[in-house]
This record gives structure tokens, sequence and C-alpha cells, in this order.
């Protein structure tokens, strides 16, 4: 992948390739994550999504993607590890295909979205700026209507640290609204957070380079791009909360002190597919399929966080026996007693997984953001290399350091499981 530094904090990066029938654009900027102000920044996804001047309405902007062969134009907000990303990223099929010079219309519509809000139009940004509070109000509405979701987000409460500001903002921050701060958080981040812009597709470096200096001028910034964190608790914790929901929720939250840079961390993610991430796994087989205590159980390793979570959803007469067997699955792990067979069927399923993920272009544009941030060169063929070389005493070495910080509980009103 090509890049090119435009101005301090602002780097373009382009990847030759005629895999893709579509040339696939993505501009993403990002700041570390401090838990301040984070609902602006959902509000500003949505915002910017919606509609903007030159395309003021939701026909408007159906009509110009539907122009562009049906293009599709998205923008999303992620916090992972140390690290808040508002992402868009649009997608439009090769001008070659049609004889057109698409390319440039893309870059332009990109343009449109991110540099000509409707802050523009008091009126129209007020309007939409209602039909903003009232998305994020139902979407929190969707986390408290999921027991599971609403469960890991409690428990990355409760556990503090990064995991805490991780979470989903509340009623009272949306509430709290102001439109002229929301402009002025969307200047802040015209000006001030990092940008990277990724072309992927059969296209020309260079011209892509010129279309970008047409539409776009950003000035230098200084940048802090900052993305693994290891979560740190002192404490452990067993908490239980009541809510009326129609199935009991579990979640528990261990340190492990592996992240996605760790040496071992090819041992770490082999290991967590055979502690709970698979079908074939101890948790899944043991607890769901052999004893029936439970609807749902997994664990993931969360790489960029030095997190493994549990999750489980459950009757709550069955708590007591499902905390004890998830404690003697980690045993196992720890003690390598798992058979050769599923350590070699884990490797295989992880290794066909990154092949695949070779042809994926949200992984290409994912890989190529996270090696600019890193830099330490681990390509899908040097992790596939990693993931063969993983052994039982690798997983135990890893697995440990794996120490349970918090049990939480979110149990159906009227229930009581003393």
């Amino acid at each position: 992948m090509l890049t090119y530094k435009i101005v301090d904090g602002v780097e373009f990066h382009v990847e030759k390739t005629p895999k893709y029938k579509d040339v696939n654009i993505e501009v993403i900027f990002s700041k570390p994550l401090d838990g301040k102000d984070d609902v602006y920044y959902y509000a500003l996804c949505q915002f910017l999504e919606d509609s903007c001047m030159p395309y003021d309405n939701k026909q408007k902007v159906s009509n110009i993607l539907d122009e562009l062969y049906g293009a599709k134009l998205n923008v999303k907000i992620e916090k992972r590890g140390q690290m808040l990303i508002l992402r868009f990223i649009c997608s439009v099929l090769n001008g070659k295909f049609v004889h057109k010079d698409l390319l440039k219309a893309q870059f332009s519509l990109l343009a449109a979205f991110i540099l000509q809000p409707k802050f523009y139009d008091e009126e129209k940004g007020k309007h939409l700026f209602e039909e903003t509070k009232e998305i994020l109000k139902l979407n929190i509405n969707t986390v408290n209507d999921d027991p599971a979701v609403f469960a890991n987000n409690r428990a990355y409460e409760i556990f503090g640290d990064m995991l805490q500001k991780q979470c989903i903002y509340k009623f009272e921050d949306v509430n709290e609204l102001d439109y002229e701060h929301l402009k002025y958080k969307y200047q802040d981040m015209i000006d001030n957070m990092a940008i990277d812009f990724f072309v992927v597709g059969d296209v020309d470096d260079k011209q892509c380079l010129a279309y970008f200096n047409e539409q776009f001028s950003f000035k230098p910034r200084i940048v802090d791009k900052q993305l693994v964190y290891v979560n740190k608790r002192n404490n452990f914790d067993d908490i239980v909360e009541y809510r009326q929901v129609t199935q009991s929720n579990l979640v528990q939250l261990y340190s492990c002190n592996r992240t996605s840079i760790s040496q071992d961390y090819a041992s770490m993610i082999v290991g967590n597919g055979i502690f709970g991430l698979l079908p074939t796994s101890l948790l899944f087989q043991e607890v769901r399929e052999k004893n029936s205590l439970c609807y749902s159980i997994f664990s993931d390793f969360k790489i960029y966080d030095g997190i493994i979570r549990v999750g489980t959803s459950f009757d709550i007469e069955n708590l007591y026996k499902i905390k004890l067997l998830i404690e003697e699955q980690l045993t196992k792990m720890k003690n390598g007693e798992f058979s050769d067979e599923l350590l070699e069927t884990t490797k295989q399923m992880y290794i066909n997984n990154y092949r695949q993920s070779e042809d994926s272009i949200a992984s290409l544009m994912w890989n190529a953001f996270r090696e600019s941030i890193i830099h330490d060169n681990r390509t899908t063929a040097k992790i596939i290399e990693d993931i063969q070389n993983v052994t039982k005493d690798s997983i135990k070495a890893a697995f440990n350091d794996v120490e349970l910080k918090l049990t939480y509980v979110l149990a159906q009103k009227g229930d009581n499981y003393d």
C-alpha cells in the first residue's frame, strides 16, 4: 500500500488491486478515547450520514447513489482499544466498466458529506439535529431491550478503566445535547482529529491523489494515534442487578495481559477458540451441550483491550453450576487438558478464517489502518505461520495469566439465587 503524507496528521493511502469491481474509499477520523462528549460523536455520525448541503434530503441522497450505479455511503462510529473512530465508507463501481470517470464523482460525493454538512443552513441543520436526538434515544432503547447487550454494557461500566469509556451514552447525555456545541465538535473533528484516507481498487495512485487535492484541504494537526490498551482492575467484584428481562445474563471479565501486539498473540486467539469462541469449544460443549444449563455461551478475546469476556444467557437457578463449570474449563486451559484433535481443529479453523479475510475489503481496510498505527508488519501470512506454531504449552503459558476480575449478573426481577 502506497502512503502519502498530506500534512502533519493527515495521510493518504492507495492500494492498487484488480481484485474488486468497485473502488472502495474509507476516510477515518480518529482521536484518543477519553470518554468526554462521546454522545456528540454518535450524533455527528448520524447527522453526517443522513444528508448534506448538496443532497439535503433522503430522496436526493438516494438519487445520487443510484446515478453512481448503486453506490454505497455509510458513516460509522467505533471505539476500539483507546481510540474513538469515525469512518466514512464509500463504495462505487469502477468507472472503467461503464466508460465514465466515476472516481472523480466518488471523491466529490465524499467531500460533500464530509465538508458540507447541514450546519450551513441553520433551519435545516436544527431540524436534522432534532431528528438525530430521537434516533440516539431509539439506539439506547435498543440496548436496554436486549438483555445480553445491556449486561455487557453494564459490565464494562462497572469494570472501569478504558472499558468504561467504551460504553454507550445515556438518555441524560442526549437530553443535554447542544446544537452549537455539536457544530463546534464537527469543526474540531475537521481541524484536529487524525485523518487517514484509504483507496482500494484498480486505480492509479497519482490520479487518486489529484482528485483528493481538488476536493480536500486540511490544516496540519498534532495527533496521538494509540490503539492498543491493556485494561487493569485491582479488585474482584461479583455483582447482581435485577431488571424486567425474559432471561438472565452473565458477563465475566478476565484480565489476560495479552493484546494483538503480544508475542504470543496467536496462542491466545487459538486458546480462546478452544476455551469458548467456537462451537467445538469447552464452554459450549460442557455448559450448553452436555449439561443444557444455558441458551448460549461464548468467550471473546478483546485483542485491543487485554480482556477475555465470557457471556451466557440462562435461567437463574443454573447460575451456580454455570459459574463452576466455567471455572473448571478455565482450569483445563491452564493445565492443557484438551485434546490434540481439538487443538489442531481450532488452529485450522483460524487459518481458514484468516485466508478468507484476505478477500474481504473491510478486513483489508482495517488491517491497513491498524498497521498505520502499530507498524508491527504482522501480515496475514505471518499470523498464519504463528498459528501453525501454537502448542499446548504455549497456550498454557498464555492462559496462566488469565484472572477473573468481574462477574456481572443481570437477573429477572423477582428471582433470587442466594
